[in-house]
């Protein structure tokens, strides 16, 4: 039925003009056409436009109809129920009752939608004090916590004034909801003075931080220079014995058995140090993973590495904290 009621203001409107040949009025005309035209295609921003160009050149309570209902299509709430409170004003005066029904169609469920925000400028704050909203000033008779319509989205309010800091909040209104803001504006002193009380609090909270200590390579070096000796002894040790065991079997093949099994000590010394020798290079390359991946601590810090060395006859170990 909005639709039908429409277009029957749109033809109202077409028939009005097509008794009227001024230039101008012609350009309106078309213009309004074409906005009708786009509007039927859903382009409502376009069409938007050819309303607004029809109606600098004459204003028709046709064409606000239709100016309002293509703000309202582009989210534009706030402004769409200006113009359709303006156009049911002036239908009603002038007594076209299917204007009337149209625009009440498109009022009443618009008046729900439309966000309010609710500015209040708080006690004390300077009278000059300079508020806007998305960068347009606000009038001082709205800072008084009085409602008023704005468009759903985001918005931000801002407040200056001499010797304050500046006040900016950031808020999204939805549809059908009311947003309060309080401006609060600090002086700058006040400000500063309690910026310097938190850095001042914050700084007695953090204890000072210890110096690092530098790391000595000298501990660590001379653990990987052992590991490897030893190793290298332990592989000098094992070819001695196996020369030795070789040498031995030449010999025992001329010999009694009995006599060469008590030649057997010197190639079974040389084992035994072989592997005595892997065995502490492997301590010492275990000891020195430890210190070379460690880093260095305070006296206070309980993070550091404790470290044992375990030796026994039979095996070495590292006991302690990595």
């Amino acid at each position: 039925m909005a639709t039908a009621l429409s277009l029957l203001v749109g033809a109202f409107l077409c028939a009005s003009a097509a008794r009227a040949q001024v230039p101008g009025e012609e350009i309106a005309r078309r213009a309004f056409e074409d906005g009708v035209a786009l509007e039927k295609k859903g382009d409502f921003a376009a069409a938007l436009a050819k309303f607004k160009e029809s109606e600098q050149i004459k204003a028709t309570l046709g064409n606000r109809y239709h100016k309002a209902y293509c703000l309202e299509m582009t989210g534009k709430l706030a402004a769409a129920l200006i113009e359709y409170e303006v156009v049911d004003k002036a239908a009603r005066e002038s007594n076209k009752t299917d204007l009337v029904e149209a625009t009440r169609l498109r009022l009443e469920p618009l008046r729900t939608r439309v966000p309010q925000l609710s500015l209040q400028l708080a006690a004390q704050m300077p009278k000059e004090t300079e508020v806007a909203l998305d960068g347009t000033p606000v009038s001082p008779a709205l800072l008084d916590g009085k409602r008023f319509r704005l468009d759903p989205g985001d918005h931000v309010v801002t407040a200056r004034a001499a010797a304050h800091e500046s006040f900016t909040k950031r808020f999204t209104a939805a549809e059908s909801t009311v947003t309060s803001v309080e401006i609060v504006l600090q002086t700058a002193n006040a400000a500063t003075s309690t910026d310097a009380r938190a850095k001042g609090v914050d700084s007695a909270k953090e204890p000072l931080a210890e110096p690092p200590r530098e790391r000595s390579i000298a501990l660590p070096l001379l653990t990987t220079v052992g590991a490897v000796v030893l190793a290298a002894g332990g592989v000098a040790s094992f070819v001695i014995a196996a020369g030795e065991s070789d040498n031995l079997e030449k010999v025992c093949a001329l010999q009694p058995r009995p006599v060469c099994e008590g030649d057997r000590t010197p190639p079974r010394a040389f084992d035994a140090l072989a592997l005595g020798s892997w065995i502490g290079a492997a301590g010492l390359a275990a000891l020195s993973v430890v210190l070379w991946t460690s880093s260095p601590s305070s006296s206070s810090s309980q993070s550091a590495s404790n470290v044992r060395v375990l030796a026994r006859s039979s095996w070495l170990g590292l006991e302690g904290r990595f």
